[in-house]
């Protein structure tokens, strides 16, 4: 009987040796998000004049829409509008908010409202070389701020900024794999140290 006490004793001092041991579950990749999201449309890409509002400011415009100033580029960008739609904007004089790959971000936590542009028709300026585009609020538990320099003030709100959700940007990103005309950035997190996102290099292309 005491042998038996004896090796009973041993295992369960095994298997809690075992349970302890187990390593802490990893933290989820941002690539991960991309679970059953459909990556393949409805973009599209086009080489046309847009409005590029990457790292636009906004100002509030009432019923949760916000005037944001936004660059006026000529060249392949993406978004959901046709091809076909977007000359018809250009007859009208205005342009459509497109996007085009960028190079580095901030990941900032919400519920902070950020401005929406995608797809947004602009009127560009006089001279050009901006538009202004209206865009609506939104909020989301993460954000991106497209930018090359993390500081104090890039996820203060203030003020509102157009951005996207971190599921937006890895959609878009991934469509962009499959266009040679206009292929994704080996973009990288300014803040992952602090923001729990590793560098998402399989969600990216060069």
């Amino acid at each position: 009987m005491k042998t038996l006490g004896f090796v009973v004793l041993a295992l369960t001092c095994m298997i809690g040796h075992t349970a302890l041991a187990q390593p802490a579950p990893a933290k989820p990749h941002p690539r991960d998000m991309l679970a059953g999201i459909d990556t393949s449309a409805p973009f599209t890409v086009c080489n046309a004049r847009y409005a590029l509002c990457t790292k636009a400011t906004c100002t509030p415009a009432g019923n949760n829409q916000y005037d944001c100033t936004c660059k006026v580029k000529k060249g392949w960008s993406a978004g959901t509008q046709t091809c076909a739609q977007i000359q018809q904007l250009e007859a009208q004089g205005r342009i459509p908010s497109r996007y085009y790959p960028i190079k580095s971000f901030v990941t900032c936590p919400g519920p902070t409202t950020w401005a929406f542009c995608l797809d947004k028709v602009c009127t560009p300026s006089m001279d050009g070389k901006t538009a202004h585009c209206v865009c609506i609020g939104r909020t989301s538990k993460r954000y991106v701020v497209p930018t090359s320099k993390n500081t104090p003030a890039t996820c203060s709100g203030n003020p509102v900024v157009s951005s996207a959700s971190i599921v937006q940007l890895f959609t878009i990103t991934q469509y962009l794999k499959t266009q040679p005309e206009l292929q994704p950035h080996n973009f990288e997190v300014l803040n992952k140290a602090t923001s729990g996102h590793a560098r998402p290099t399989s969600a990216t292309g060069h």
